[in-house]
């Protein structure tokens, strides 16, 4: 997909479809405004693979001939929010070539034993929050790292926007502080 702006703070906007701006002939189509274009945001978390504060130039480089206006590159949606109009779009390339299988995207088709890519989302003394794609979210647990990798120290080894490829192990429902409806939550073995 086309990249077709660029927001402060790093953020990247591309073009997903819509209206097509042009008739065949070349002319403007009056009744495809860009305004009916679907445009996707790609935040700074989301571009590369490798997650990192530095802004080296040789980063800023790369940013600039991949990210450029009108270059194209390809990405995988992570939600829509239809109400808000919002389209969140990952270029990073582990998730984008993701098998289908290793997709997550809602609770019920999760299965225990299945194998899933996502990023963590948040790291705390617990352990990692891992979301994969539709706001799917699973958690891996300090103790699980530990047990089955032999990480001493998650906060050391991983950081937000990082991407790793998780085991689901349990699948339960939680309630939701504060809200009259279940939620499904994921746990999962990095």
């Amino acid at each position: 997909v086309p990249i077709c702006g660029h927001l402060p703070g790093g953020s990247v906007l591309v073009r997903l479809g819509g209206g097509k701006g042009k008739s065949g002939k070349g002319k403007k189509n009056k009744s495809s405004s860009s305004s009916h274009q679907i445009k996707g945001l790609i935040s700074p978390l989301q571009l590369f693979d490798v997650t990192s504060n530095d802004s080296s130039e040789y980063r800023q480089r790369v940013f600039k001939t991949k990210y450029a206006i009108d270059a194209k590159v390809d990405v995988r949606v992570l939600s829509v929010d239809p109400v808000r109009k919002r389209c969140l779009v990952s270029a990073k390339k582990t998730l984008v070539q993701a098998a289908p299988e290793n997709i997550v995207t809602n609770y019920a088709d999760a299965k225990v034993g299945q194998l899933a890519v996502g990023y963590v989302s948040k790291v705390d003394d617990q352990g990692l929050w891992v979301t994969f794609c539709n706001r799917v979210y699973g958690k891996v647990t300090a103790r699980s790292l530990a047990a089955e990798l032999g990480v001493e120290d998650h906060r050391e080894n991983y950081s937000v926007g990082d991407i790793v490829t998780s085991r689901v192990v349990k699948l339960k429902k939680v309630a939701r502080q504060g809200t009259t409806f279940e939620d499904d939550e994921m746990d999962v073995d990095e």
